[in-house]
């Protein structure tokens, strides 16, 4: 796999951002977590980017929101 610098978005008592970061582990892709429940500054990173949900993820400038296997293997090349 290549390497990316990924950062995944998330928040508490949020199924999606687990069932995110389970898949991310399982497929071996090192990832920054970024709590937006704890540090409202990746909540705003986020928000200037005219996003308000979690889990996103970006990679090299692309976002992908939500858990979705297919873009999110086509943004890591899997």
């Amino acid at each position: 796999m290549k390497h990316h610098e990924v950062h995944v978005y998330v928040s508490e008592d949020c199924k999606e951002c687990d069932d995110l970061l389970d898949f991310l582990e399982e497929k071996n892709v090192k990832h920054i977590s970024k709590n937006t429940s704890k540090n409202k500054e990746y909540l705003e990173e986020m928000q200037k980017e005219n996003i308000y949900m979690t889990p996103v993820m970006n990679v090299r400038g692309k976002w992908v929101q939500g858990f979705q296997t297919k873009q999110i293997n086509q943004v890591l090349g899997l």
